[in-house]
């Protein structure tokens, strides 16, 4: 919704990039202005990939020359921009309403995915249309036509994951601890949740997601470089991992606000949805956010920023307050319940 789904109020000069001042929603499901906001918010995001992506494919260069200057300037101008992402993102709560979302918004944006309890077993038909072998295949079952497309989520972006491609940010399935398994012990199975979301990404999108991941070496560089000037580049590539982290923070804080908090006051005056009892729904949400979010932090260079993790400097409240809040409630998600297991997913739009 928020790669199209815009147009710019006026017309652009030849230096400028699109801004959310300068930006109108070309259609919405409920005609409200919370909706509207909440794409405006996604695609001024995205708009920062015109300076963000080559950054990265810079900085993937100055590896391969060796060019440490230029390398140490483009991660600390990738740093300024990871925490223009952040700025951009805590714009949410200016004009989109909890409640308008929670209730009249979501519903639009659940996906069919797992929609057992909404009466929808096996997800939805497309009368009067022949199903086309996508590559990668979306989830259709080839005998009855049905269609499992899972709702919207903040790892569809192709600017998020081209972050965590090239910082060597490695995410596992929820709940598993970093050194998970050991000698004589079988691999985990893989987190498929990122790449499945790839699916639902624009071709072009997806194959330089794949062409990033062949050729990205940035951590493996920074963290073993030991000549001149190292100090400096670790600190300017753990200040990108630090504003990731930050964004991801201020996404658990939307998270709570946009559906933890309005389904805890929904549940006190309604019965809950079917299924809504159920062990992994509404458990899995915070915890997986907040796993994306610590992962961040794992490929940290400088001993300095290690010692700070290691004393806890980094924020830790919010993420303390939303699981507080996840504990209470037991219908989350957006048009039912939560039960992505320990395989599943997350994002404010996700079922």
């Amino acid at each position: 919704m928020s790669l199209w789904n815009y147009t710019p109020l006026f017309p652009l000069k030849e230096d400028q990039i699109l801004t959310i001042d300068n930006l109108a929603t070309l259609h919405t499901y409920t005609g409200t202005a919370s909706e509207s906001w909440f794409y405006l918010v996604s695609a001024a995001i995205e708009a920062r990939s015109t300076f963000i992506l080559p950054l990265l494919l810079s900085s993937l260069h100055s590896v391969r020359s060796r060019n440490i200057r230029q390398l140490t300037s483009d991660l600390r101008s990738l740093g300024t921009e990871i925490a223009e992402m952040s700025v951009l993102l805590k714009k949410m709560n200016s004009e989109c309403d909890p409640n308008v979302f929670y209730n009249s918004i979501r519903p639009f944006l659940a996906g069919w995915n797992n929609m057992s309890p909404a009466g929808l077993p096996h997800g939805v038909i497309y009368e009067g249309t022949m199903p086309f072998r996508a590559n990668p295949p979306h989830p259709i079952d080839w005998t009855t036509g049905y269609r499992t497309y899972a709702g919207g989520s903040n790892a569809q972006s192709a600017l998020i994951q081209s972050l965590d491609i090239v910082m060597g940010i490695d995410h596992r399935p929820t709940g598993e601890a970093k050194d998970a398994g050991g000698q004589g012990v079988p691999p985990p199975k893989k987190h498929g949740f990122i790449q499945e979301m790839r699916g639902y990404m624009p071709g072009p999108h997806r194959r330089f997601l794949e062409d990033l991941t062949r050729v990205s070496n940035l951590r493996e560089f920074v963290t073993s470089y030991t000549d001149a000037g190292s100090d400096e580049l670790k600190e300017a590539f753990d200040a990108c991992l630090a504003g990731l982290r930050r964004f991801r923070d201020i996404h658990i804080q939307i998270v709570s606000r946009y559906i933890l908090l309005p389904s805890s006051k929904t549940s006190a005056v309604k019965k809950p949805n079917p299924g809504g009892e159920t062990g992994t729904g509404g458990t899995q949400l915070i915890p997986f956010l907040k796993q994306v979010r610590e992962e961040t932090m794992e490929g940290v260079a400088a001993e300095y920023t290690r010692g700070l993790i290691a004393q806890g400097l980094f924020p830790r409240d919010s993420a303390k307050r939303s699981r507080d809040v996840a504990e209470r409630t037991q219908t989350v998600g957006l048009a039912g319940v939560w039960e992505t297991g320990f395989d599943g997913g997350g994002g404010i739009c996700h079922w």
